[in-house]
Formats: C-alpha cells, sequence, structure tokens
C-alpha cells in the first residue's frame, strides 16, 4: 500500500506535466516526447492496480508502442526527406500520423483495446483513461494538417458504432468508455476550426465524468443492476446527483453537457455543417436515452423488490409510463437541439 502510494506520487506528476510539455512544444520531436512521457507515466498506474489483468495490460502496452513507433518514423520521414517529398507521399505520411493518433484516442476503427483497457481499470484509472489520455493527441491533430471531407466521416462512424455497441450493456464501464468515443467524436468535430471549443468541451465532459465516476467509486458500483443499492440506502441527495450527472452527460438541457456540445453546434453551423452536426446529435439523443433507462431500471429493480407480491399490476403500468418518460425526455431534448440548430 505504502508503496502504491509512493509510485503515485512518482507518475502522477509526469502524467499531468507531459500534457503541459506538449502544448508549450514547438517541434515535432518534443510532441513526441510528450507522448512518450505520458505513457510511461501511465501504465505504472495501471500494474498497481490489483484488478488488472496482464493481458489488457500488455494489449495497452502494444498499441501504445505501435501507434509511437508509427508517429515517430512518419516525423523521421518528413524530417529528411521533406525537400523530396511528392505529394502523394505526402498524404500517405500524414495519413499515418493520424492513424497512429487515432490509435491511441481509441476511436472506431481502434476501440478493441480501448474497451478492454476499461473494463479492467480502477474508477479512477477509467476516468483518467476516458479524459486526462485524450489532451496530447487532441494537441497534435491540432496542429497538423486534417482534410475536413476526409475526417468527417471517420467521426460519425465512430459516434455511431459507439452508439449500437453501448446498447444492452450492464457493465457500467463499458458504457462510460463507449460514450467517451461518443464525446471524443464531438472534441474532433471542432478540432479543425477552433483550438478553445474542444478544450472548453474537454472541461466540462471532465468535470461531469468525475462526478458521475466518483459516486460509482465511493458506492463500488460495476454494473448497472448493482446500483439499486443507492434506493436502498434512501440517500435522496445521491440520486438527484446521479440523474443530473447522467442526463447531464448525454447533453440534456439546460445542463453543462448541453452548453458544451451548444458550443460545437454553433461553430459548425458556421461551417455550414448541418447534416454532420445533426446526425452527431442523433447518437447523443441515443446515449441520453440509455442514461435514462439506467436510472429508470435502477428505480424499478428497487420498486420490484419492495412490492414485488402485491403490486403486479401496479408496477407493469408504471413500467409502461416510465418507458413512455424515457422517449419523452429522448424527443424533448432533440426538440431543443433542432430550434438551437435552426435559430444559429
Amino acid at each position: 500500500m505504502f508503496f502504491s502510494m509512493y509510485m503515485n506520487l512518482i507518475f502522477i506528476p509526469i502524467l499531468i506535466l507531459s500534457p503541459i510539455l506538449c502544448i508549450s512544444s514547438n517541434n515535432w520531436l518534443s510532441m513526441w516526447i510528450s507522448l512518450e512521457l505520458n505513457m510511461l507515466s501511465f501504465i505504472p498506474l495501471l500494474i498497481f492496480n490489483k484488478k488488472f489483468s496482464n493481458d489488457s495490460l500488455i494489449l495497452c502496452f502494444l498499441i501504445q508502442s505501435l501507434s509511437s513507433s508509427i508517429f515517430l518514423l512518419s516525423l523521421l520521414y518528413f524530417f529528411f526527406q521533406f525537400n523530396y517529398l511528392e505529394k502523394f507521399l505526402f498524404l500517405i505520411f500524414n495519413k499515418l500520423i493520424l492513424l497512429s493518433l487515432f490509435l491511441k484516442l481509441g476511436i472506431f476503427p481502434f476501440h478493441f483495446w480501448f474497451i478492454k483497457l476499461i473494463k479492467s481499470s480502477s474508477w479512477m484509472n477509467c476516468f483518467i483513461i476516458t479524459s486526462f489520455q485524450k489532451i496530447i493527441p487532441m494537441i497534435i491533430l491540432f496542429n497538423i494538417f486534417i482534410h475536413y471531407i476526409m475526417f468527417f466521416p471517420l467521426i460519425i462512424f465512430s459516434s455511431f458504432m459507439s452508439m449500437f455497441l453501448s446498447f444492452n450493456m450492464m457493465n457500467l464501464r463499458s458504457i462510460l468508455g463507449y460514450s467517451s468515443i461518443n464525446h471524443t467524436s464531438w472534441m474532433l468535430t471542432s478540432i479543425p476550426f477552433n483550438k478553445l471549443f474542444w478544450m472548453f468541451y474537454l472541461i466540462f465532459y471532465s468535470i461531469i465524468l468525475f462526478s458521475l465516476i466518483n459516486l460509482f467509486n465511493m458506492f463500488n458500483l460495476n454494473y448497472i443492476n448493482q446500483m439499486n443499492l443507492i434506493f436502498k440506502l434512501n440517500k435522496n441527495l445521491m440520486k438527484i446527483i446521479i440523474f443530473f450527472n447522467l442526463i447531464s452527460l448525454g447533453g440534456m438541457p439546460p445542463f453543462l453537457g448541453f452548453l458544451s456540445k451548444w458550443l460545437i453546434i454553433n461553430l459548425s453551423l458556421n461551417f455550414n455543417l448541418h447534416s454532420q452536426i445533426f446526425l452527431l446529435i442523433l447518437c447523443s439523443l441515443s446515449f441520453l436515452y440509455i442514461y435514462i433507462s439506467i436510472f429508470i431500471n435502477m428505480m424499478m429493480m428497487n420498486f420490484s423488490i419492495n412490492f414485488s407480491i402485491s403490486m403486479n399490476f401496479f408496477l407493469k403500468m408504471n413500467y409502461i409510463n416510465l418507458n413512455l418518460t424515457k422517449f419523452v425526455f429522448m424527443f424533448l431534448s432533440m426538440y431543443i437541439f433542432l430550434f438551437f440548430l435552426f435559430l444559429f
């Protein structure tokens, strides 16, 4: 225990300083060094997690090493052969750099290692993976040339696949992992146009996520069917906080999660990306439906345990009404989104 705390004191400051190094860098080599420092400081945090599997650790190390190697080799080619590069080769190595950064971000179709890593991590490590670890790759993405026609289809596919794969999930870490991929798609949308907006989005997202993960960690919740424990404790404030965090994470107006999405929506509309942003909104509404389902199912499980014998018919009617409520929330949010979409 003492050794683990001692190692945290060493590696967490390095983990925090690595994005600062990347932001202050004026050359590609310094950015690559910040990537490596970030990886080498995070892996020891995974090692000291008792529940972490060796397979996930090896997979994480291999993926991170592969992406760093691709990134470095592409940079070396640019450095030594830049004056002689043909346009075709320039585009190839530009795409290789994008590939290496998408690998690190864990977006579709490179999400398999990301979800596996989250499922076997502690809650605090899960927070670091889904928020803090995205900073450096996104800073680098902002500093390279990105052809938006090629870039945006990947964002849409990533958002849709995260939505489809998250349905019927019972593991809370997996749900938050796919949710992170969806939020990454929103952040990537703003990167070719505005550096500040994705930072604001990441800050707002991290605040909401930390509040939610802290509650999951406090009550040792890992699966949806464990969340009825909060109702058994009769802690009304905790129920309200969890509900507000879930719908804020889904982008329900007028919460903080909606404010971050509104910034991206407004920015995208200024560049006439109406159809693209509409598809992202649809995916976010599906996640809002999932989050509301989690809370309503949590209430129903607790209610059915207490009144399963005498109130079967009443439960069925309430279950129907609560499912209708989920759709009301979903479409209410969609109409508000569309209002802002056409207003601006």
